[in-house]
């Protein structure tokens, strides 16, 4: 991945030991982008990712996020959403498809929302609103994430 990213014009790409070495760099030095495992330790990658988007004052709190994972579930796609991912890789994944989601991740940033216990990027996808019946009419103020990201299976 390290000989990819530097491939996609990367000039200085990290490689942390593991998410508190991590934590400790994106306190201070800022990255133009950050991808982590789900599998990662002692944090998993939905914790870090919750983590980071906490982390006030580090440089990095606004920056898109990747996680990866050999174990790509549709719920696990959508708690990784949840906790403030920017995008999502399923393992293995081809030159082509890393290059897609690094390109998106950088080019297609999306405004950032707080609502109750959320914090990271707008979870919608699709550009207009929804016109059906089942419309909101009256737009929630509180969105809350029930489950705790460091407890979560990976």
């Amino acid at each position: 991945m390290k000989s990819w990213m530097i491939d996609l014009g990367f000039r200085t790409v990290r490689v942390c030991v593991d998410t508190d070495d991590a934590m400790a760099l994106l306190a201070s030095v800022e990255f133009d982008l950050i991808v982590c495992d789900l599998k990662s330790a002692p944090m998993n990658g939905f914790a870090f990712v919750h983590a980071l988007r906490r982390m006030r004052g580090s440089p990095n709190r606004l920056k898109p996020v990747v996680l990866t994972s050999h174990f790509a579930t549709r719920r696990r796609v959508e708690i990784a959403r949840d906790v403030g991912s920017s995008e999502f890789i399923a393992k293995p994944w081809s030159r082509k498809v890393f290059t897609q989601r690094i390109t998106a991740a950088l080019l297609h940033q999306r405004n950032f929302i707080k609502a109750g216990e959320f914090f990271g990027p707008d979870r919608r996808r699709q550009a207009g609103g929804y016109a059906g019946a089942e419309r909101r009419r009256i737009v929630p103020t509180k969105t809350r994430i029930t489950e705790n990201a460091a407890q979560l299976e990976v």
